[in-house]
């Protein structure tokens, strides 16, 4: 038996930590123009690579350790955010002052190791920021392989893309193997809205700090990438809560089809019903299911009055949203003429020219599915503009 009241609660419950998905339009950014290369997991262990070796790898920064310190700040802080300042917080404070460190990448088969070239501990970075799989025993294997090489592991970085997954998966691994790496572990989110504790935050404090102007605009472009590549794993993630809690309560996805597709005349008969028993416009009908309308308001003109519609596009807000035009005309003017007549009202209240879609209308756009809050501002905001039109003396 489906039930959409426990559908809806497990959706919410599943979502919980998928919150703020940040959206980033990139445009002319270098990593996206080269290839599609920065989907993989690899291409971002390179630049992480770069920006953290104090020498620098073969495109050196040429600013010393002034990245890696930055980064040493953002592990303490982690860990003090999650009280665990007294474990490993401790540890990397007691080398985060230290000199004559190397990055590697690959060493091992670890996607970056940062360890002294005389003391002997590492700390091993693992690169899940595209969201990749965790192979078997893989973390396990690398503090294996830096005890071949003397070094003690004192911490192990896990970088994900938003932080909603805190510890690699344990497949294969010791119950002694899970608590040692436990003690060792600090994850770091790719993105994490308002947060100044994620990688994001990081790459944006190398930027300030960078005294190249070069360097400066590598991490503004970089920032841009991690943040959006965020958004879309977030979205992925909404999409297979999504199915999982529909699976799980018996719910049709053709059922929550039905009824999203009626979306639009409902708004359209809800903005009807908001907009009716009003003073300022005589006519509101709805059209097609999908249309409300505003017919036949008359707004006073030197040259004569002349009669205005609004089209209200319910199905879609976010390409026409209110369309505002001219009904009639008792005026020696053409439309355009009349319509930038009342140009500083019309911006004001939102509205502009698209004379991609229409060289007679002025348009005002709204998200594609508002809520009950933003239908109700919507014919607020209408019954607002409507008389402010009607009381303009031109």
């Amino acid at each position: 038996m489906s039930d959409m009241k426990s559908f809806l609660h497990r959706v919410c419950n599943n979502c919980a930590n998928i919150t703020n998905r940040p959206t980033e339009e990139l445009g002319f950014n270098p990593f996206i123009l080269m290839s599609d290369c920065y989907r993989r997991e690899n291409f971002h262990s390179d630049i992480l690579y770069a920006i953290l070796s104090p020498r620098g790898s073969s495109c050196s920064h040429k600013e010393g350790n002034l990245f890696l310190q930055s980064f040493w700040n953002l592990l303490i802080e982690l860990c003090k955010e999650r009280n665990d300042f007294a474990g490993i917080g401790e540890r990397i404070l007691g080398i985060c002052s230290e000199d004559n460190i190397s990055v590697t990448r690959e060493e091992g088969r670890t996607d970056i190791a940062l360890y002294h070239n005389t003391q002997n501990w590492v700390v091993i970075i693992e690169n899940k920021i595209n969201n990749a799989e965790d192979m078997h025993r893989q973390i396990p294997r690398y503090v294996e392989y830096w005890q071949t090489r003397q070094k003690e592991t004192i911490a192990v970085i896990y970088v994900t893309p938003t932080g909603s997954k805190t510890f690699p998966s344990t497949s294969g691994w010791s119950a002694k193997e899970v608590d040692e790496i436990r003690s060792l572990l600090i994850p770091v989110p790719g993105y994490i809205h308002n947060s100044t504790k994620c990688l994001f935050a990081w790459l944006k404090r190398c930027e300030w700090d960078s005294v190249f102007f070069n360097n400066k605009a590598v991490f503004a472009q970089y920032t841009a990438l991690v943040k959006k590549q965020a958004g879309d794993i977030m979205n992925d993630k909404e999409i297979e809560s999504f199915l999982i809690a529909a699976q799980e309560t018996g719910i049709a996805i053709s059922r929550l089809q039905k009824i999203l597709s009626g979306l639009p005349a409902y708004y359209a008969t809800k903005i009807k019903n908001l907009l009716a028993d009003n003073e300022i416009f005589p006519t509101v009908w709805v059209w097609s299911h999908t249309v409300t309308v505003l017919d036949g308001f008359t707004v006073r003109l030197t040259e004569g009055n002349v009669t205005f519609a609004i089209d209200i596009h319910c199905e879609s807000f976010a390409v026409y949203g209110i369309s505002l035009f001219v009904r009639s005309k008792k005026t020696e003017l053409d439309d355009v003429a009349i319509m930038k007549k009342f140009e500083p009202v019309l911006a004001q209240h939102g509205f502009a020219i698209n004379e991609e879609i229409w060289n007679s209308r002025y348009l005002k756009q709204f998200d594609t599915y508002p809520s009950m809050a933003e239908l109700e501002q919507i014919a607020k905001d209408t019954k607002l503009f409507i008389k402010a039109l009607s009381e303009a003396r031109i």
